[in-house]
């Protein structure tokens, strides 16, 4: 009897292999075939399988205009200036310039909705791992990854002519007075109002003249101390009294020289291409150095264009998948499954045009002007493999054979 079992223990060994390679075997041949077809969505009626959708991207393009606003006002008694204060260069009239300062483009991802598909499989299962962003666009298929949406390039038609302005910094003078004396221009300039009410112009502005010119003397004092005996502080309080009587004195001599400010605006327009033509315009606005950012439609400005220029890095694919629709058609050939759809995205120059001048100039990666590729079926035979992609773009990053780690 011990003899017997010591020549049966090896053959249950052997029986034992055999089994787990058979399992091995079958559980490989149940996981063939994973992916079935892969199929648009607008060109499906119904299908008799289960399956997953997953979408592709499309590249919006963002331009922001940074555009100052340069205003100058004549001071009330300009004519004035020379006579009683010796200054001779002045504001002598109202004037507004326009100016386009910087230009930046950027881009994000959104659903290109003509770009929805559908992962035809047998059933839902273990088999297919499809990891999506939180709008739909493919991120990988059987890997684990992190579907956190970042912009990896930070590649910096619908227009938005709403024109919302954002102030981003605004120069000017802002009075804080009691007194005031008010006109068009200046409307925080302090005055004794009760000495200037039944004068001519001129004779207020030789008052206003002889204000300024008693609070620099009023200056001159207290920095030598002449006049003001053991009562007048120094230190500190000396430093913040000068400060307002210099402030006193700007207020009182802007109604002589004038005054001058800067606002500065930011414009925000978005662009989605469209149609794949060699190069493409679009009037975002207009512009004049009078009257600053206009709708596209006031043909009183110059138009501001943004124009898109394929590099070319898809000629040769354009041209193998022409010829292969060709080759097809002429021999009749009948259209097989495919597998996952993708994207080679297309390098373009981004220029802005105040009409034909070109003020700004960049390089940015729009997905939808490249061409739209697929894997061949026979790729999905297994499940042996994983694909990442970059979401904001639906081109493909990696191919590994999970087996070889590769």
């Amino acid at each position: 009897m011990h003899f017997t079992n010591l020549t049966t223990k090896p053959f249950n060994i052997y029986k034992n292999f055999i089994i787990i390679f058979i399992s091995i075997f079958i559980f490989s041949c149940s996981s063939s075939k994973t992916i079935l077809n892969v199929t648009n969505l607008k060109d499906i009626n119904e299908t008799k399988n289960t399956g997953y959708i997953y979408a592709l991207a499309k590249t919006v393009v963002t331009v922001d205009l940074k555009v100052i606003k340069k205003t100058q006002k004549r001071g009330l008694f300009y004519q004035y200036a020379e006579e009683f204060l010796d200054i001779k260069n002045v504001i002598k009239e109202d004037k507004s310039e326009w100016e386009i300062v910087d230009v930046s483009f950027n881009s994000y991802p959104v659903i290109d909705s003509n770009h929805y598909y559908h992962i035809e499989s047998k059933k839902i299962s273990s088999a297919i791992f499809l990891n999506l962003t939180d709008d739909g666009r493919i991120v990988s298929l059987n890997t684990i990854h992190n579907t956190t949406n970042k912009n990896l390039f930070n590649q910096t038609l619908d227009i938005n002519y709403d024109l919302n302005r954002k102030k981003n910094k605004t120069i000017k003078n802002n009075l804080n007075c009691n007194d005031k004396y008010t006109n068009s221009n200046f409307t925080y300039v302090p005055i004794l109002k009760k000495h200037l009410l039944k004068r001519t112009t001129r004779e207020k502005a030789n008052e206003i003249a002889n204000q300024i010119l008693s609070l620099r003397d009023d200056k001159a004092a207290m920095i030598v101390g002449d006049g003001y005996a053991e009562a007048m502080p120094d230190g500190k309080s000396l430093e913040i009294m000068i400060k307002e009587i210099d402030k006193m004195e700007k207020q009182y001599l802007s109604m002589f020289i004038g005054n001058r400010n800067i606002k500065t605006y930011t414009y925000h327009y978005e662009f989605t291409p469209e149609i794949k033509n060699r190069v493409i315009q679009k009037i975002i606005c207009r512009f004049s150095p009078k009257t600053g950012i206009m709708s596209n439609k006031n043909v009183k400005g110059n138009p501001i264009i943004l124009e898109i220029t394929k590099v070319g890095n898809n000629k040769v694919i354009h041209k193998f998948k022409t010829k292969q629709q060709y080759f097809r058609l002429i021999n009749n050939v009948r259209k097989k499954n495919t597998g996952i759809y993708y994207r080679v995205p297309e390098k373009s120059i981004v220029k802005i045009l105040n009409n034909d001048k070109v003020i700004a100039k960049n390089k940015l990666i729009i997905c939808q002007l490249g061409e739209t590729m697929s894997l061949p079926i026979s790729f999905f035979k297994y499940s042996n493999f994983s694909i990442e992609f970059y979401p904001e773009f639906g081109a493909i990053k990696r191919i590994s054979n999970k087996e070889s780690g590769n």
